[in-house]
C-alpha cells in the first residue's frame, strides 16, 4: 500500500465493486480522457464483484484504488498477456477524479503499479494516452515514461478522431 497526499492506494477488493462503479460513472461524465464502458450498478454489480475477486489473486491483472476519507477518488487497472512472448510487459490504465488531480493521487497509483510490475519480474510497463491530455503526459514523463509512437486517428470521441501516444518505461 502507498500513501500520497491524503490518499491510501491499495488493491481493490470485491467490497469495492459498488464504489468503483460509482467512480467510473463519475469519471465518464467529467472527462473524455477515459475510454471505458461503465458498468451499470444494478445490472453489472455481480460481474464487477467476480472480476475483482479474480483480480485480487491474479498474476496478470490487478486493480488499484486511491481512497480518501472512505471515498474512491482514483483507480488504476493493470493487465498482462500471459503468452510466453509477452511475459514481462504490463499495461496500465489510470483514472483520477478531476477534483483530486495534481495532488499526487495519479503518481501514487502509478507507483503502486510499478511496484507490482517489478515484484512480478516485469521488464516493461506501458500505457496509451490521448495526445491532447497534457497533464497526464507530463505526469508520465516525470516518472520516466517515454513516447514510443503515436496511434493516429485511433479513437472516436464525440465524433472527433483522436490520436493516442503509446508511452512506456523500461524497468530494471
Amino acid at each position: 500500500m502507498t500513501e500520497a497526499a491524503a490518499a491510501l492506494v491499495r488493491r481493490a477488493t470485491p467490497a469495492d465493486a459498488r464504489p468503483l462503479i460509482q467512480l467510473l460513472e463519475h469519471l465518464s461524465v467529467e472527462t473524455d480522457f477515459l475510454v471505458v464502458t461503465v458498468p451499470h450498478i444494478r445490472r453489472d454489480l455481480t460481474a464487477v464483484v467476480d472480476y475483482l475477486r479474480v483480480a485480487e489473486v491474479s498474476e496478470t491483472n490487478a486493480t488499484f484504488v486511491a481512497e480518501i476519507a472512505g471515498k474512491l477518488v482514483g483507480m488504476l487497472v493493470t493487465s498482462s498477456d500471459p503468452h510466453p512472448a509477452k511475459i514481462g510487459v504490463m499495461e496500465v490504465d489510470l483514472g483520477v477524479r478531476l477534483d483530486w488531480r495534481r495532488q499526487g493521487v495519479g503518481r501514487a497509483l502509478m507507483q503502486a503499479a510499478e511496484e507490482l510490475a517489478l515484484g512480478r519480474g516485469a521488464h516493461r510497463i506501458q500505457l496509451r494516452v490521448m495526445t491532447h491530455n497534457a497533464p497526464a503526459i507530463a505526469l508520465y514523463k516525470s516518472m520516466g515514461y517515454e513516447v514510443e509512437g503515436t496511434l493516429r486517428r485511433h479513437l472516436i470521441i464525440k465524433g472527433q478522431l483522436i490520436d493516442q501516444h503509446v508511452m512506456a518505461k523500461l524497468l530494471a
